[in-house]
Formats: C-alpha cells, sequence, structure tokens
C-alpha cells in the first residue's frame, strides 16, 4: 500500500523506528549438526542493546521499543474524536 499524501507519511515518521539486527551462529565444544543462531536488536535512537538467544523473540523485543509509542498515538488519535 502506497500512500501519496506527503502529510499522511509525515504522520507516520514521528514515531519512526530505526533497528539493527545482528544474527550469529555460535558453535560449541559440541558436535551438534546445528548449532543455535544468538543475536542482538540494537534500537537506533535510544542506544539501547538487546540480547536474544532464539529468533522467536526477536519481535518481542521490537514491540517493547515501540509498544508504547503505538499506545500514544491512538491514545492521542481517541481524544480527537471526543
Amino acid at each position: 500500500m502506497a500512500i501519496e499524501d506527503p502529510a499522511m507519511m509525515s504522520f507516520f515518521e514521528v514515531e519512526a523506528h530505526s533497528f539493527v539486527i545482528r544474527l550469529w551462529q555460535e558453535h560449541g565444544q559440541s558436535a551438534a549438526p546445528a548449532s543455535p543462531w544468538r543475536g542482538r536488536v540494537d534500537h537506533v535512537q535510544s542506544g539501547s542493546r538487546r540480547y536474544f538467544q532464539r529468533l522467536e523473540e526477536i519481535p518481542q523485543i521490537i514491540q517493547g521499543f515501540t509498544r508504547p509509542a503505538l499506545d500514544d498515538v491512538f491514545e492521542s488519535l481517541g481524544r480527537e474524536q471526543d
């Protein structure tokens, strides 16, 4: 879905977040055929860094940064409708 209205795009970019996700595969002493993946998520704006041991944790980590901002947006939208 493309947004062509610059004002609408500016609205969405106000609360934009950037992340750097770094992944690596750990190779331990065991001869396991599939070594586990580990990684970290860096939140660019705050400089915060969160490590994870399972790839499935990535969405939860990102939501930890974005959820409060989304709650504020929806709360302000609700006040505008009152």
